[in-house]
């Protein structure tokens, strides 16, 4: 494998988990106008980005990040971003705090493959190689 491609692999996971990772905060950067514009409280804001999040991505993610170390990563990438970006999409166009929090249940579950994959991915590229302290 050139070292190109795995720079060119590496700033590819780079990026999808730095968008992950900003998806995971758009609740509380976006509070103020849910709030405005849905009615939504503090303890609602709060069930969304918390406690649901951190119930489903723990339900999802031991066996999703099971199936990324069984199955081929690079699927398990492709198939998660594609869920989670579909669950993103429907948030963004719902009116109801129902409707966005059933949309928002779906995204950690789409979090994990993605996640899990890119923390093994790279360690699969390179082999081991040990050095010796003496």
């Amino acid at each position: 494998m050139s070292s190109a491609y795995r720079y060119y692999v590496l700033g590819l996971l780079t990026i999808i988990y730095a968008i992950n990772f900003l998806d995971r905060q758009i609740v509380t950067i976006i509070a103020p106008y849910l709030k405005e514009d849905m009615g939504v409280s503090d303890a609602q804001i709060g069930l969304l980005f918390g406690t649901a999040f951190a119930m489903f991505y723990a339900v999802f993610g031991l066996p999703l990040a099971k199936l990324a170390d069984g199955w081929s990563r690079v699927k398990t990438i492709s198939l998660g971003l594609s869920f989670w970006s579909a669950m993103t999409a429907i948030s963004g166009v719902t009116s109801t705090f129902a409707q966005l929090s059933l949309a928002r249940v779906g995204v950690p579950a789409y979090h994990a493959p993605p996640v899990s994959a890119n923390a093994a991915m790279p360690m699969a590229a390179e082999p081991y190689t040990f050095g010796s302290a003496l």
